[in-house]
């Protein structure tokens, strides 16, 4: 189950963010997400973890909890709409 975690403090590392979702699930992957040009973190990331039961669990243990100051917001990652690029969406647009 993917999970997406916002309110991060930006000095928050993904070993932190691992560290802290090991407590309540088996972590298989943990993304910050960072800005192009600068490298900081946005504030939020994805963590991955085996079972829709392990996420569940983070979410409610994890969501309000504090991390690094902040009160961690844990919810069910949403799917990305398909894109078919650029090009489509300017034939669908103008």
């Amino acid at each position: 189950m993917n999970l997406f975690v916002s309110n991060l403090h930006f000095d928050t590392t993904e070993l932190d963010l691992r560290r802290e979702f090991n407590r309540y699930a088996t972590v298989t992957r943990c993304h910050i997400v960072r800005d192009r040009e600068t490298g900081r973190s946005k504030g939020y990331a994805f963590v991955e973890v085996n079972s829709r039961t392990e996420g569940m669990t983070c979410i409610y243990e994890l969501s309000g909890a504090e991390l690094d100051g902040r009160a961690l917001s844990v919810q069910i990652a949403q799917d990305r709409p398909a894109s078919d690029g650029p090009a489509a969406h300017r034939r669908r647009w103008g």
